[in-house]
């Protein structure tokens, strides 16, 4: 749906490192207010690599922590967490949600600040991604279905609008022109 093209539901997808203690986003935009999801993500995904995310031990490793988070607009914080995941999973791609936030239109900035010891997510190349929470994606596609479905059931009944509107228009010209030019006087054709 054109309409869906226009929202941008992955806002921030950028590698990060977790070298530095402290990791700042570039800026990025948010273009729908509604409810985004912080998520850290490990591009190379293993059994250690789910480990590493998970709280507690695994295997006799134990797991980094997460990193706080603050988000910032116009550098301001706006939203934050502290190192405390809202679930993980495993796979291929295995990750963990940082948080939640509530966002309008707008520039935002998100920093991660690591606890020590977090430079081993760096074996997995680790990635930070900002998504439009689940529910919002799923309410933005039905309000676009139903306005696809509206515009659907209504374009026939305009285009059959248009049409006798344009035959009655046609009508009128046709008597206008059978009262000016009547070809069936006789004598001269009278001049305008």
């Amino acid at each position: 749906m054109c309409w869906n093209l226009t929202r941008n539901s992955v806002p921030l997808d950028v590698p990060i490192s977790a070298s530095k203690r402290d990791f700042r986003t570039a800026e990025f935009a948010i273009t729908a207010a509604g409810s985004y999801d912080i998520e850290l993500v490990l591009d190379h995904g293993s059994e250690d690599g789910w480990c590493a995310l998970s709280i507690g031990e695994c295997g006799g490793k134990p797991a980094v922590a997460i990193p706080d988070w603050f988000l910032l607009r116009k550098e301001n914080v706006i939203a934050h967490g502290l190192g405390i995941t809202d679930g993980a999973w495993g796979g291929n791609r295995p990750g963990c949600y940082l948080g939640t936030f509530q966002s309008s239109n707008g520039r935002y900035i998100l920093e991660l600040r690591f606890p020590e010891g977090a430079t081993r997510l760096n074996s997995y190349e680790p990635r930070l991604i900002v998504r439009e929470s689940w529910f919002e994606r799923e309410q933005a596609m039905q309000t676009g279905w139903y306005a696809f479905l509206i515009a659907f059931l209504t374009l026939p009944m305009g285009v059959v609008l248009l049409m006798r509107a344009m035959i009655a228009h046609r009508v009128e010209n046709a008597d206008e022109f059978a009262r000016t030019w009547s070809f069936t006087d006789r004598g001269r054709l009278r001049a305008l």
